[in-house]
Order: structure tokens, then sequence, then C-alpha cells
């Protein structure tokens, strides 16, 4: 079982979500676990008392510590990459070909719309994840793209590109500014984004893992790193802080005021001692 994405529940308890190409899980660190056959998950993120889970083929589930719930899924209309709660009833995903799929959990409803629909800069190019900041949604993906909603689905901005092939994969919010991770190439690369100009800065990556987009956190006035190492600090000023985990960081989850977790591929659960 690989697992490939993590996060918090609304009650606070850790969730981690697996798949070995035929069947997927949702595991709860108060102990409870919920399996069940489908189509490989690729992305999941909490809702409510349970968990959305979508698979690559467009299933959508909503899995609680009771049950698994199979919801009205997309189809062929868009793969999605990534996916975050959006308010009380929806959820947002974003994948191929700029496409945001927004989930009505009540009403087991899906509606797909196209980044062009927003006036975005090259509307057709993949989106690969989407977060929330304390203002609002962030969608992120290939060659630079960076796509701002302060009220979704209202946009405040998209990024101006540097040139740079840079596929973005991971981002927070930090001292104002957003700062992502991505790859060029097989390079790993660190860039923070200002949304008052709409620019992007590039900065000295710490992590040095060829091929895989590190994940990226803040906690307090310090930035995360994590891939195979994990750091923490400020650009150009990182401590290492876990130097060899021997295998891929798959979230850092955020509990506020108390430490984060590390949750890696093997399903490993680390508290980071800051």
């Amino acid at each position: 079982m690989e697992f490939i994405a993590g996060g918090l529940t609304h009650d606070g308890d850790v969730f981690s979500v697996g798949t070995d190409g035929n069947t997927n899980c949702v595991r709860w660190t108060h102990g409870s676990t919920q399996q069940w056959v489908g189509s490989p998950v690729s992305c999941a993120c909490s809702f409510r008392d349970g968990v959305i889970c979508i698979s690559n083929q467009g299933d959508i589930w909503r899995i609680t510590t009771s049950e698994v719930i199979r919801l009205h899924g997309i189809g062929e209309s868009a793969s999605v990459f990534g996916l975050t709660a959006f308010d009380a009833d929806h959820v947002i995903g974003v994948g191929t070909s700029g496409s945001f799929v927004e989930i009505d959990i009540p009403n087991d409803s899906v509606n797909v719309r196209k980044a062009i629909e927003f006036g975005f800069r090259k509307p057709g190019r993949d989106l690969i994840n989407v977060f929330r900041i304390n203002s609002g949604l962030v969608a992120i993906g290939k060659k630079e793209l960076v796509y701002c909603f302060e009220d979704y689905p209202n946009p405040t901005g998209s990024s101006n590109s540097t040139g740079r092939e840079s596929f973005f994969f991971n981002g927070t919010e930090f001292d104002g500014r957003l700062w992502l991770s991505g790859l060029l190439g097989q390079e790993s690369v660190l860039a923070s984004f200002s949304r008052e100009t709409n620019s992007l800065e590039y900065h000295e990556m710490p992590d040095r893992t060829r091929g895989r987009a590190a994940c990226i956190s803040s906690f307090r006035d310090r930035l995360l790193i994590a891939n195979e190492q994990v750091f923490a600090g400020q650009a150009g000023d990182w401590s290492l802080i876990m130097p060899d985990l021997r295998e891929k960081t798959v979230a850092i989850i955020n509990r506020g005021k108390r430490n984060p977790i590390l949750l890696t591929s093997s399903g490993g659960i680390h508290e980071i001692d800051l």
C-alpha cells in the first residue's frame, strides 16, 4: 500500500489515504480504517466528518469511520490532481486543461468549469493542486501557473511568467506571500509569489532531491520544506531538522499551535519537533 495524501479532520484527528492500485484505504490515527475496492485514489481532502477521495478515473467517494459512500463521478470530463474543501457543502478539485471541478456533496452533483471562464492567462494548461489560504483559494500548475481567488469564483490575479518551465505542486501562505515548491525538469525549485504585483521570485531550495517536488508548509515564524529530509527556516537561512527519512514525504499536516505532522509514502507518521 502506497500512501498518497493526508490531512486533519474537523475534530483534529490525522488521516492518511493509500492505494495498492486495486484497494484503497483511509486510516485515522485514533485506530479506525476503511478499505474498499475501486480505481486508485489520486487525491483527497477532509470534509465535515469524513474524507473525500477522487480516483484517477473520476470516481468520487465520501469516507467516514462508519461507511464508504460512492458519489456521482466526474467521468471523462477531467482528471483531478488536487482537491480541497471550499465551504460547508462544496469541495473544489483542479486538473487537466485548466479544469475546476466543483463538487456539491449534499446534492451529489458535479460541475466542471474551465480557467478560460475566469479570464486567466494560458487557460488550457493543467492545474496540479489547489489549497486554501486565509484570504481565499489558490490553484497552481504547469509552467508557473498561479491562479488566485479572494472569493471563489471571483478571481483576483494570476502569475506573470518569468519564462521558466517550472511545474508547481505544493504551496503555503507565509509572511504575506505564497510560497510554492515544484520542479524545473528534474530539479526541485522554491518560489514566492506576490499577490500585489502578480510576480514570482525564485529562491535557493534547501532540499536537493531530484525528480520529486517537496512538500511545503509554515509553522509560527518558519517555513517547512520536506522530501527525504526536513528543513525549517526562511529563504537563505535553513536548518536541517530531520536528516534522513529514507522515503518520500506525502504531506506536512499543520495542527495549529501543536507541532506539525509529517506523513510518508509508507504510512509513517512523524511529529516534527520544533
